[in-house]
């Protein structure tokens, strides 16, 4: 993961060092982050768990997630991305500027099923923002029809339906092959794609731009 090496090149020697067959020394209690907590630990690093998960440890004791789950990640890229985040950090351990980390937390605390993501991923299919359009200024609407277009045409050739879109307030029904085709699509997904996918939809209000 570059930027881990880049940001925290002690993690790559550790990692190598545990690749050689280090024996991994996490710790019962591990570490939960709270914001303007001081930060207490000084080295960052990746380890395999015994499920072949990963995980992240501060000073070789394991994170738990704010419910005081084990933080274990599905694969190497992301438990790096998550290790740079904790590396990055200063004086004080600051949540907000930790965007992986929080959302690692809220797939193992929060997400029972995939269909509850898939559920609100078909929801703002609804009321998209790329199928509502504006009249006027000519120039927005101008603008729309030059980003939003060739994503709406992706997205009809991909799912093999036809988004429709308005300018009416009244807002405008989409027809059920598109709710059909995307959860045929989607299904398959693990639940971190799935999670990851429908927090750029909440943030855009919109599961065209995020998938």
């Amino acid at each position: 993961f570059a930027p881990a090496r880049t940001r925290a090149p002690a993690l790559v020697r550790t990692f190598a060092a545990k690749a050689h067959g280090e024996a991994p020394n996490p710790t019962p209690r591990g570490f939960v982050a709270h914001s303007g907590a001081v930060r207490c630990y000084k080295e960052v690093s990746v380890d395999r768990h015994p499920s072949g998960e990963y995980a992240v440890l501060l000073d070789r004791k394991s994170i738990k997630t704010p419910a005081r789950r084990p933080l274990l990640l599905p694969n190497e890229t992301l438990a790096y991305a998550v290790a740079a985040e904790w590396d990055a950090q200063r004086k004080t351990v600051r949540p907000h500027l930790m965007p992986i980390m929080s959302l690692a937390s809220t797939v193992i605390d929060r997400v029972d099923d995939k269909m509850t993501l898939i559920r609100r991923l078909l929801k703002f299919l609804e009321t998209d923002t790329v199928c509502y359009r504006a009249e006027r200024p000519e120039a927005l609407a101008e603008a729309e029809r030059t980003t939003w277009d060739p994503i709406v045409q992706w997205f009809n050739q991909h799912y093999k339906c036809e988004l429709a879109t308005t300018s009416s307030l009244l807002g405008v029904a989409q027809p059920s092959a598109v709710f059909e085709n995307v959860q045929a699509s989607v299904f398959d997904q693990s639940v971190w794609r799935l999670k990851a996918i429908e927090s750029l939809a909440s943030c855009g209000k919109s599961s065209v731009i995020a998938l």
